[in-house]
C-alpha cells in the first residue's frame, strides 16, 4: 500500500531474440535513446547488449551517466619496450587520465581512464569519441577506440526547454536556432524557461547586445519567463543572441536569435511595410502575400495594413463582428461597438437598417427582430440603438 509517484512512462512494445533484448519505448520524445526507443537485456550473454544503458549495440566502450568512468588496458606483449608517443580524442568531452604514459617493459600493463567532462558538450545521446592511442610498435602504431557517451535510463537530470511566444514571428535561423522577428520600433518580447525534466533546474540569461536588454528573468529556478526590451532600430537589420543555461541540465544551453527589422522599408513593394510583414508572420520578400487573407475576415493583408487590424484576428477589436464585416458597414474594426450589457450588438442594429432600407432580407431568427413577433420593424432598430446606448 501507500502512495507512489513516477516520473515518466515507457511501454514495452517487442522483443528481438537474436539479440536477447526487449525493445521500449521512451515518452522522453524521439531525441533520446534509439530514435526514442531503447533495449531492456533479458540475458545477458551476448558481447552487444550492456545493461544499463539505453543503447545496445556497442561499439568500443561505453562511459555511462556522470561521474562514472571506464578503463582502457594498454599491454606490452613483445620482448621489447613499447613507447606510447601520444595519446588523443578528437571531442573534447572525453576525458582521459593519465595525458602521458611512461615506456612498458615487456608484460607490462598501465591503465588509462576515460569519463565525460562535460556532459553539455556532448551534442546528443550517445554520441561517439575517438580515442588515438600512438606507440612504437612496428606492427600497429595507432591504435583507435570509439568511446561512447551513454546516459542510464534511470538518470534523473532536469531538462531546459524554451518556449518562444506564440506569434506568426518566430522561425527557425540558418544555424538551427530558433529566432524571433521584431519591428525597427522599441518593444518587448519574451521567452519561456521550464524545466522538462527531473530535479530542480536552476538557469541563467544573458544578452550579446547592448540593444537587448533583459529586464526580467535574469535567473530563476525550473520556470520563469524571461522578458527582453529591444531598443529602436535606426539603421540596418541587425540580430543578437539570449542566451539561457542551467548546469547539469539536458538541452543545456538555449540559443533564441532576436532580428530586428530596419527602417520601415517595403523590400517587395506589396505596400506593407517590412517590419509589419516580419511581425505579422508574412513574407517581406513575396508581393503575392498582399492580397492573401490569412484570418478568413473579408479584408485582404494589405487593407489589414492600411486600416491598423491584426491579419491574423478576424475580429481585432473582439466584438464580435468580423473586421471585414465591420469595415464594409462604416464601423470602426479597431474599437468596441457596444458596451457588452445588451444581448445586442451594433451589428444587430445595422442588420435592421439594412433590412428596413431593403438592402437585406430578414434571416430566420434573426436578433434584428428585437420584439421577435416575426418582422423587423423601425422600433426594433430604435430599440437596440438605445440598448446599445445605455438608454434603455
Amino acid at each position: 500500500g501507500g502512495h507512489y509517484q513516477f516520473g515518466h512512462a515507457v511501454l514495452l512494445v517487442g522483443y528481438d531474440d537474436s539479440q536477447q533484448c526487449f525493445k521500449v519505448k521512451n515518452s522522453w520524445g524521439t531525441w533520446w535513446g534509439e530514435g526514442g526507443y531503447f533495449r531492456i537485456a533479458y540475458n545477458d550473454v551476448t558481447d552487444n547488449i550492456k545493461f544499463g544503458s539505453y543503447a545496445v549495440a556497442a561499439s568500443g566502450i561505453f562511459v555511462d551517466g556522470e561521474g562514472q568512468t571506464e578503463e582502457v588496458t594498454v599491454s606490452n606483449s613483445g620482448t621489447g619496450t613499447l613507447t606510447v608517443s601520444s595519446i588523443s580524442s578528437d571531442k573534447t568531452w572525453l576525458e582521459f587520465s593519465p595525458r602521458t604514459l611512461s615506456a612498458l617493459s615487456p608484460n607490462e600493463e598501465k591503465i588509462i581512464t576515460l569519463s565525460v567532462k562535460d556532459w553539455n558538450s556532448v551534442t546528443s545521446p550517445g554520441e561517439t569519441a575517438v580515442l588515438a592511442i600512438s606507440s612504437d610498435d612496428p606492427d600497429e602504431p595507432s591504435v583507435s577506440i570509439t568511446v561512447k557517451a551513454a546516459i542510464p535510463v534511470m538518470a534523473a537530470r532536469p531538462m531546459l526547454t524554451i518556449s518562444p511566444p506564440f506569434y506568426g514571428n518566430i522561425s527557425t535561423a540558418s544555424d538551427g536556432k530558433t529566432q524571433i522577428e521584431v519591428s525597427n520600433d522599441s518593444g518587448e518580447t519574451f521567452l519561456d524557461v521550464s524545466n522538462g525534466g527531473e530535479g530542480t533546474m536552476s538557469w541563467t540569461t544573458e544578452s550579446d547586445n547592448s540593444w537587448l536588454k533583459i529586464t526580467q528573468g535574469i535567473a530563476g529556478t525550473d520556470y520563469g519567463r524571461v522578458i527582453v526590451a529591444y531598443e529602436e532600430n535606426a539603421g540596418g537589420m541587425r540580430t543578437g543572441t539570449i542566451t539561457v543555461s542551467a548546469s547539469g541540465a539536458v538541452n543545456s544551453p538555449q540559443y533564441v536569435k532576436i532580428r530586428q527589422t530596419d527602417m520601415d522599408m517595403d523590400a517587395d513593394d506589396d505596400g506593407m511595410s517590412d517590419s509589419f510583414e516580419f511581425w505579422h508572420g508574412l513574407d517581406p520578400s513575396n508581393p503575392d502575400d498582399a492580397t492573401g487573407d490569412r484570418d478568413e475576415d473579408g479584408l485582404t493583408n494589405l487593407e489589414e495594413y492600411e486600416i491598423g487590424t491584426n491579419p491574423n484576428l478576424e475580429d481585432t477589436d473582439d466584438d464580435g463582428m468580423t473586421d471585414g464585416y465591420e469595415a464594409d458597414n462604416g464601423l470602426d474594426p479597431l474599437v468596441y461597438d457596444g458596451d457588452g450589457s445588451s444581448r445586442f450588438t451594433i451589428s444587430d442594429a445595422v442588420t435592421a437598417l439594412r433590412i428596413l432600407a431593403g438592402m437585406n432580407a430578414t434571416p430566420a431568427g434573426t436578433n434584428a427582430d428585437a420584439d421577435e413577433n416575426g418582422t423587423v420593424e423601425m422600433k426594433d432598430a430604435v430599440f437596440i440603438l438605445q440598448e446599445i446606448a445605455g438608454l434603455r
